[in-house]
């Protein structure tokens, strides 16, 4: 009986190990986020109006890969919320102004209503076709280093005589990705 009471305090010391995202148990404090830069790392992409032609974007080698963005993301402290400023973005995307605000839920950042405007879609396969989108974001702290999150774009404002056909105007497009602190 005492060998089969250790073994099950044994596995429960082991499955309450603080693993840096476990938030439920209260083991990491979210509103403790230090912020910093992160490497942004795309994982899927979910566009069910351009017949997945947006993912080309985002996972260049295909479905089931992952694409690290070409710059690092700052993500400011918790205790700094709100905050303005600006993030650059990999190409055919600019920088673009962002505000950051803590979300509904502790330990959630958002950005709404960021925009990009005349973004060059696709220029090897639909030269001179540009697009407007807006960006909204949820980013969620894991832990000091590590965070999840999702860019919701709606696309409008298709221009030039080789753009793709929607099937949906606006369209949207999903794209989750994680972050890594640098």
């Amino acid at each position: 009986m005492r060998t089969a009471t250790l073994a099950f305090l044994a596995l429960g010391l082991a499955a309450c190990d603080d693993k840096g995202t476990d938030t439920a148990n209260g083991a990491y404090d979210p509103t403790a986020f230090p912020g910093g830069s992160f490497q942004f790392t795309s994982y899927a992409v979910d566009d069910a109006c351009l017949d997945g032609a947006m993912a080309v974007l985002f996972l260049p080698e295909g479905d089931g890969t992952t694409n690290d963005w070409a710059y690092p993301v700052d993500l400011p402290a918790w205790s700094d919320l709100p905050a303005t400023y600006d993030v650059q973005l990999q190409d055919p995307f600019s920088t673009m102004s962002v505000t950051v605000e803590a979300g509904d839920s502790v330990g959630t950042m958002i950005v709404n209503g960021a925009e990009q405007t005349g973004v060059e879609w696709d220029a090897d396969n639909y030269p001179g076709c540009t697009v407007d989108m807006d960006i909204d974001v949820a980013v969620v702290i894991n832990s000091d280093t590590d965070v999840s999150g999702t860019a919701t774009m709606s696309t409008g404002n298709w221009t030039g005589d080789t753009c793709p056909v929607v099937s949906s105007d606006p369209c949207t497009i999903v794209l989750d990705f994680t972050g890594t602190a640098l």
